[in-house]
């Protein structure tokens, strides 16, 4: 339940040209067409935000918060290398959760 009401997030946050996928487990990716990187990250953070303000119920009623680390790769800006873009975001998603969690990063910073 969790996971279908984080998926309503990106979707209500992201344009409706954007991409939303679900990789698997608690992973999601978002890839933002012809976007720039101040606007990028300011989509993930409105997300960040968004999620970490939203109570999300689960099927036995409980109520629960849940936090988002966010890691940001844009070709050409952080990578060159199209084969490298979703790596890229990976390790700016474990340098997220690394140093704190519940925070946006973008990839070389």
């Amino acid at each position: 339940m969790v996971l279908k009401e984080l998926g309503k997030i990106l979707l209500k946050i992201c344009r409706n040209f954007d991409i939303v996928s679900r990789n698997g487990g608690e992973e999601f990716s978002v890839m933002l067409i012809d976007c720039h990187p101040q606007q990028a990250i300011s989509i993930a953070e409105r997300i960040r935000s968004n999620v970490e303000q939203n109570a999300f119920i689960l099927s036995n009623g409980k109520i629960i918060s849940i936090t988002v680390s966010i890691g940001i790769a844009i070709y050409p800006d952080t990578t060159l290398d199209l084969s490298r873009l979703i790596k890229e975001a990976d390790n700016a998603l474990y340098k997220a959760k690394q140093t704190g969690r519940n925070k946006v990063v973008l990839a070389g910073s």
